[in-house]
Order: C-alpha cells, then structure tokens, then sequence
C-alpha cells in the first residue's frame, strides 16, 4: 500500500472514527465489521508509529550532519600532520610516507570514511613510535589521533544505527497503516451498501456526499427565445459532469407539475408548446449517476397563432 498523503489518510480516518461513534446506533451493520473501539486503537497505533518513524528519520539526519562535521575535524588533523611530517618524511610522496597514512602514491587526503578512519589509526602508530616528531602545541599527538579515530567511528557506527532504526520504523508504520486502511476500507464498503448516495449522514463519514460528487452540477443560465407561433427556442450553460439535459415545462393553470420535453446532448433546442399559453420552463443536467439539481425555473409565453 502506498499513501501519497498520510495528513489527508489520517484526517480521513479520524473523521470515518467520528462518524462512526455517532451513527453506531442507527448504523450496526458498519458497527458490526468495524467496531469503534477496534478501528480506534487502529488509528491510535497508526499515529504514533508515524511519530516513531518520524523521530527516527530526524536522528538519522542529525547523525548524518554529525558524521560530516566530525570527518571534517578528522581532515584537518590529517592535513595538520602532513605538513609537520613534511621535514621528516619529504616534501614529495615516497614509500616512506606509507608508514603515516599516506599511500598510493599521493599525499592527497583521503577520499572516502573507511580510508580517513585508516589514515588516523596509521598517524596514531606512527607518533606512537616517533615520538619526538609528535607536536602538542599543535594538538598533533598518538593520542589525538586517536581521539579523532574513535570520534570518527562513533559518528559512523550512529549513522548506522539511525538507518537501522529509521528502517525498523519505517515498517512498522506501513503495517500499522495498512492495518489501519484495510478496517476503513472494509467499513466503507459497508456503509457503500447501506446508505443512499444522497444520505446527508455521508458528511458525518467524510467531507462530501457521494451523490453531489457524482451527480453533475446545477444548470445555470436558463433563457428563452419566441420562434415560429407555438414554439420556444431554449438555451442554457453547460453543466459541470453533464452527460445530457432533460428540459421540462409546466403550464400555468393547465398542468400541476412539470413534465419532460427532451432529453438531449445539446444546450440548446426548440420546445412544441401550446400557443398563446404561459409556461414555467426548467432543464436538469443528466449522467450515469442521475440527473443534478434543477435549473431556476423561468416564465414565458408561447407565441400565439396569426389571425387569419
């Protein structure tokens, strides 16, 4: 499972908790497959796991910046000791420089950690046995050196240690989130199978109600035209997830209630009315899952026949 937003995963959680300690009378059958007090402690898990892992990967980038600062301080001891040596050992790489930490040729500083932590346990035994080449005031002694290697690995065996425990948490998030998603997934599914589409008790669950999400918006922009004598041309503005329009119309004082004129793609079409008469007219936009709200409805008059 992957969980490109784990603050909206959560709040979505913890909102599916609250709806379900509200509803747990009236909906049982979501209650049953998933208890309150079960997909609680879920979340409560889930939630501090994430804090563990989070903790974790803050120490590992201390330990990092650590690692860095401290190899730093290890160069400069190494650098420091290479021009103090340079009376003894020469000015330009030879065999001889081997014996302080210096080799393949160079007298460059060591590229990597493993060779900085060698070249401080080679400069440790070297002072260890020339000891007069040894420079206090300088801080370039056996046991600095030393000081400096141990330093060094410690700052590496943390580093270490953070990855470790970064991953160890790392997983026990994701199988406390998964464990956490698959109980809310099964509820959702439940009360999928429960409650229409349209239940305002959706919002308790989560922040909209499928039927309003799914359903096409509301027509707006709703005008009318005289045609030809018994005819109307009716327009209108398209509608967010509109697949198609039903237009309606009612005739004043003759029809109690609307009736459906057409269903059609278009936004526009022309309506066969009763001539002369008054009539309210509405459109709804239609998809796969209903039609939306009505339009306002709006008044016209029908125009009449010509006088003969």
């Amino acid at each position: 499972m992957v969980i490109s937003n784990r603050s909206l995963f959560y709040s979505g959680a913890r909102q599916f908790i609250a709806g379900l300690a509200l509803h747990e009378q009236d909906l049982p059958a979501v209650a049953v497959v998933c208890p309150v007090a079960s997909l609680t402690q879920l979340y409560v898990t889930a939630r501090a796991r994430q804090q563990a892992f989070q903790q974790t990967r803050d120490g590992k980038r201390d330990a990092f910046l650590a690692q860095g600062q401290q190899r730093e301080r290890a160069l400069g001891f190494i650098e420091k000791a290479r021009d103090v040596l340079v009376p003894y050992l020469g000015s330009v790489w030879s065999e001889a420089w081997t014996q302080a930490g210096f080799i393949n040729h160079s007298l460059a500083l060591p590229p990597s950690l493993p060779r900085v932590v060698d070249a401080l346990e080679a400069l440790e035994r070297y002072f260890t046995a020339n000891p007069t080449q040894q420079k206090a005031d300088l801080l370039l002694t056996a046991a600095l050196a030393k000081q400096q290697r141990e330093n060094l690995e410690l700052a590496v065996a943390t580093v270490a240690r953070c990855k470790r425990e970064q991953r160890t948490n790392r997983d026990l998030r994701e199988a406390a989130d998964a464990a956490l998603a698959e109980m809310v997934a099964v509820g959702r599914k439940v009360l999928a199978a429960t409650l229409p589409e349209s239940d305002p008790r959706w919002l308790d669950f989560r922040t909209e109600v499928p039927g309003d999400v799914s359903r096409p918006e509301g027509v707006e922009g709703v005008t009318w035209q005289a045609g030809l004598p018994g005819h109307l041309t009716v327009r209108w503005n398209a509608a967010v997830r509109a697949e198609s329009y039903i237009v309606q119309a009612q005739v004043v004082g003759v029809e109690e209630s609307f009736r459906t004129l057409a269903t059609l793609w278009d936004t526009t079409t022309d309506l066969a009315l009763t001539p002369g008469a008054q009539v309210k007219l509405r459109v709804l936009a239609r998809n796969a899952s209903g039609p939306g709200v009505p339009s306002e409805e709006v008044s016209a008059t029908v125009p009449a026949l010509v006088a003969a």
